[in-house]
């Protein structure tokens, strides 16, 4: 059985590891999330870039957040170290949301988040300093208040309570893509190596409705999100039936739809929909290159084009 006892993003010892196929690795770090490789490392020898494994640590905890486990291939890792690092404040929201996701809305208590790994990753913090800056930026907004030398240990305020709320509900109306697809495990790569990076190269946050913690009835919750983007994009692959209901959601909302389809579905589509100028895709990264030219010449580049550009 091939095992390993480290993880090979972060390098950090005694991981849980099992097996996912004859040679893949499947490991559970408490820092990076859970993902698979295969031999031989997808990372070079030596010294790696100090930004490269930052930026896949965080990526798999996105993945993980949508329910997937992605298996990291020397090809997506290069894709992904070649992405830009987000700006500061940026990452300071994202540790702000990761805070409250696990210390709870709690006015009046001091937490101490140094060991929480989950904030390092999502917040893309390599080191102890990085998220402490990070910390700063919040308690110089009155997010939190910080304590310690190099402050690491917190309390949130009234105003970071309701912006970690704000943050918990992800992109809003100006940055959310909603992504409406099957979510069938064969289809995670198309969403790992596809709509993620379609929908972010155009400027816009990809959304998952499996990705939300919530309460309510999925269908509420559904119909909230949909309202609360920029566009929405629907894949017929597999012909799930609720990618028509939520297609058809955002039609009579009046929210720009965004309609792909693996090639080898591409006769299957319904009779009522087959007029719909609908993106052709065959492999991820084709999906991801397309998508993210209609995006941008249908909606038009989104804001995080230009944060990224200024940033």
């Amino acid at each position: 059985m091939l095992t390993t006892d480290y993880c090979e993003i972060c390098k950090r010892p005694e991981q849980q590891s099992g097996t996912a196929g004859d040679r893949r690795v499947r490991i559970n770090c408490e820092r990076c999330g859970e993902f698979e490789w295969e031999p031989p490392p997808f990372f070079r020898e030596g010294p790696q870039p100090r930004d490269g494994w930052v930026k896949v640590s965080a990526f798999v905890r996105e993945q993980n957040a949508v329910g997937i486990i992605p298996f990291l291939e020397a090809e997506l890792v290069l894709q992904i170290e070649g992405r830009q690092l987000p700006r500061l404040r940026d990452r300071a929201q994202r540790a702000l949301a990761a805070i409250v996701h696990e210390v709870g809305y709690d006015l009046y208590s001091m937490f101490s988040i140094a060991d929480i790994l989950r904030i390092h990753a999502v917040s893309y913090s390599a080191e102890q300093k990085d998220l402490a800056l990070l910390l700063e930026i919040l308690e110089s907004d009155g997010l939190i208040h910080a304590e310690g030398a190099m402050p690491t240990t917190v309390r949130m305020t009234p105003a970071g309570l309701i912006q970690a709320e704000e943050l918990s509900q992800p992109g809003g109306e100006h940055l959310q893509g909603f992504v409406a697809m099957s979510f069938d495990p064969s289809m995670n790569d198309a969403y790992t190596r596809g709509f993620d990076p379609g929908i972010t190269t155009a400027g816009y946050r990809p959304f998952r409705i499996d990705g939300k913690e919530f309460i309510n009835g999925i269908s509420d919750e559904i119909l909230v999100e949909i309202r609360r983007s920029r566009f929405l994009v629907a894949d017929y692959t597999l012909m799930n039936n609720g990618v028509y209901f939520e297609a058809g959601v955002a039609i009579g909302l009046g929210i720009p739809l965004i309609s792909t389809c693996r090639a080898d579905y591409l006769d299957k589509l319904h009779f009522d929909i087959k007029h719909i100028n609908t993106l052709k895709w065959e492999t991820p990264e084709q999906l991801a290159r397309d998508l993210a030219k209609r995006i941008a010449g249908v909606i038009g580049e989104g804001p995080l084009v230009a944060l990224r550009q200024t940033g």
